[in-house]
């Protein structure tokens, strides 16, 4: 078998070293500038035109860059894309609590809460509590601002960086109401987020739908 052969030293055709014994690495260099206004030898990034392909990759990949036909670069946010996060729909449950994916971040747009209450006598007063896990402290709390009644099916939407706080239900039936959350909301998964009924009117026979919807990502 033939002894392969050392090669000290890479050059280029011109004779200059392609290696950079400072830093113990090779050089890189691109081809000199086109443009009269830059400088310098810039590296040129290649990307394949696609407009069809999925844009996730999973944890630890390599991808390779790809461009639209108009030469955009493809681009995501590392929060990926707005999802359902919480689609909670159980039966006869005023008081749930929520807590983001273990290891993750969850960037919240906004939490839906559909209330219909019983005829059973008495006001519901709806709220969202952020609670530390670790002693279950409260850290901030959005109260409706307005209350339910027996009988009443109503919706109330508490939105990241909403307009001001409403004090009664609107619309063609008067169901819904906005309640602002600050801007950004993120939590990570060492907190919990309680929707519930404070006045605790009927919590084993009321039914409360709560969506939570915004982005996910790794802490």
């Amino acid at each position: 078998m033939a002894t392969p052969q050392v090669i000290a030293e890479i050059r280029t055709e011109s004779g200059d070293s392609l290696y950079d014994d400072t830093n113990d690495a090779l050089k890189i260099v691109g081809p000199a500038a086109h443009d009269a206004a830059a400088a310098g030898a810039p590296v040129l990034i290649g990307a394949e035109a696609d407009e069809t392909s999925a844009d996730n990759v999973n944890e630890g990949d390599v991808a390779r860059l790809r461009v639209t036909l108009a030469r955009l670069l493809k681009t995501e946010s590392s929060w990926g894309v707005p999802s359902h996060l919480v689609d909670d729909e159980t039966d006869n449950d005023s008081n749930k609590t929520f807590t983001p994916t273990a290891g993750k971040l969850w960037y919240i747009s906004g939490i839906g809460v559909r209330v219909v209450a019983t005829a059973t006598s008495g006001n519901r007063e709806i709220q969202v509590k952020i609670r530390q896990q670790s002693d279950n402290d409260v850290v901030m709390t959005f109260s409706a601002g307005a209350l339910i009644t027996a009988g009443q099916t109503k919706e109330l939407n508490f939105i990241s960086g909403g307009g001001g706080r409403e004090t009664s239900f609107v619309g063609t039936n008067t169901s819904a109401m906005f309640v602002p959350l600050p801007q950004p909301f993120v939590l990570t998964d060492t907190f919990t987020i309680q929707v519930y009924d404070v006045t605790a009117v009927d919590a084993a026979d009321d039914k409360m739908e709560v969506h939570i919807f915004g982005m996910e990502a790794n802490e």
